[in-house]
């Protein structure tokens, strides 16, 4: 399905392409927040680690870019990584984080204070991985698969996905282009509930859960937009 999209944007991009007004780029850098769905309470069994409450929020980054096409279509994409921290019982260590990346289209006008606003959505995919690590002295059994003490290994989770959100920048020295300056407030969910697995074999023991996240950041990087892209254009 992604393959089929890619192929219908490169074939009407030319067309888009006649009438570009500029774009910009960023890094960025974050808050997000996240539920792990039944994964806490999975774990939590005495043959496993035991009580575990996981961390909900992190550290968000990455980045991404559009191109300007008319006066408002926005084109591009962003790739970004989400740390959620260690968290550690008695019995062992689970260490968390997401990682996403998308084909994004918006729109762009301008705001007040001689900033832009945008709003985007895009389809792509990413997911969720959890690091576990045993030291309780014994061998944690999910089914198909074993961590045994001492050892540590990789479950996840994800598929396809998307994403949507607004955004407010600022271009320095004026609004033409520039340094840029700006926030973004998003959310990207995963598209169906997805069993956890090691290596691709599913932990008989641990149950569903579809990926999602939301964030908030800071975006910082450069572009340029040709006075044209305004709405006030004559």
């Amino acid at each position: 399905m992604i393959q089929r999209i890619l192929i219908w944007l490169l074939l009407f991009l030319p067309l888009f392409s006649k009438a570009q007004t500029g774009g910009f780029g960023h890094f960025s850098a974050g808050w997000t927040g996240s539920g792990f769905g039944d994964l806490d309470e999975n774990l939590s069994v005495p043959n496993l680690m035991g009580p575990i409450n996981m961390g909900r929020t992190g550290v968000y980054i990455g980045g991404g870019g559009y191109g300007i096409a008319g006066k408002h279509l926005l084109l591009g994409g962003k790739g970004f990584a989400a740390d959620f921290g260690n968290t550690r019982t008695e019995k062992g260590n689970a260490k968390a984080s997401q990682g996403w990346g998308f084909f994004n289209c918006g729109y762009i006008m301008e705001a007040p204070g001689e900033m832009w606003a945008y709003a985007f959505g895009g389809i792509g995919g990413g997911g969720a991985t959890v690091q576990l690590s045993n030291s309780s002295g014994h061998t944690w059994d999910f089914g198909p698969f074993e961590i045994r003490d001492g050892q540590s290994a990789s479950i996840g989770t994800g598929g396809m996905g998307l994403d949507f959100g607004v955004g407010l920048q600022k271009f320095f020295p004026d609004n033409k282009g520039g340094f840029k300056v700006g926030l973004e407030l998003g959310a990207c969910v995963g598209m169906s509930s997805q069993r956890w697995n090691s290596a691709n074999v599913y932990a008989g023991n641990l149950g569903y859960w579809n990926p999602q996240m939301i964030y908030f950041t800071l975006c910082i990087g450069g572009g340029a937009i040709n006075q044209n892209a305004s709405p006030n254009a004559k």
